[in-house]
């Protein structure tokens, strides 16, 4: 099997909140949304319009009296569609379609891409940090191994001062390294619609 499965499937999780949850995804569904609309807009001035039309008449008799006559005639109109005209906004209410679903589609694929990163560089922060902090405790030892050494004659000052000098380094390395940790944790946050900090427990164990 392959050995990194919980790994996507942390992965997977906040891309899965990502999309469900940013507003340039709901905004790009929502004109995917309106173009669809838009089309159906369009076909139905395809279709013949039905409706009524009610006429009165009236005339004088020679008994002076007022003969009134009322009809009701259906009438049926249709909108020609000079030079194509209908045609054409059809098949730009498809390319409206087409459009915005591509739009949305990128959309999708940039925040993807985007969650992706941050977790990359979460992770790599994690494993930079692992690491500093084993060599903090490696060369605290080889700094106080110089020293004796030193006390008994066996190295000269020199080497106790590289070796103090390493671990300082190493050390002045890990607040940068909790710094770019701490920075991806609240950009995935933001990604996928939470408030900073809200994803340390979650992505608190280091992994690949």
């Amino acid at each position: 099997l392959f050995p990194y499965t919980t790994l996507f499937r942390s992965l997977d999780n906040l891309v899965q909140r990502a999309l469900e949850n940013n507003r340039d995804v709901a905004v790009a569904a929502a004109r995917v949304q309106q173009a669809r609309a838009n089309l159906k807009t369009v076909r139905a001035q395809y279709l013949p319009q039905i409706g009524a039309e009610a006429t009165a008449e009236g005339e004088y008799t020679p008994e002076t009296k007022i003969v009134q006559s009322y009809a009701v005639e259906p009438t049926l109109s249709w909108e020609l569609s000079l030079f194509g005209a209908l045609r054409n906004a059809k098949r730009a209410a498809k390319a409206e379609i087409a459009a915005s679903e591509w739009a949305l589609a990128g959309v999708r694929l940039s925040l993807a891409a985007e969650v992706a990163l941050e977790y990359i560089t979460l992770r790599a922060s994690q494993q930079r940090l692992a690491i500093a902090r084993a060599n903090v405790a490696s060369q605290a030892e080889t700094l106080q191994i110089a020293e004796w050494r030193e006390l008994a004659g066996l190295v000269t000052a020199l080497d106790v001062a590289q070796a103090r000098t390493n671990l300082e380094q190493t050390r002045a390395s890990i607040p940068s390294l909790e710094n770019s940790r701490a920075a991806a944790e609240n950009r995935l946050a933001l990604l996928t619609g939470r408030p900073p900090g809200s994803l340390r427990e979650t992505l608190r164990d280091t992994r690949p």
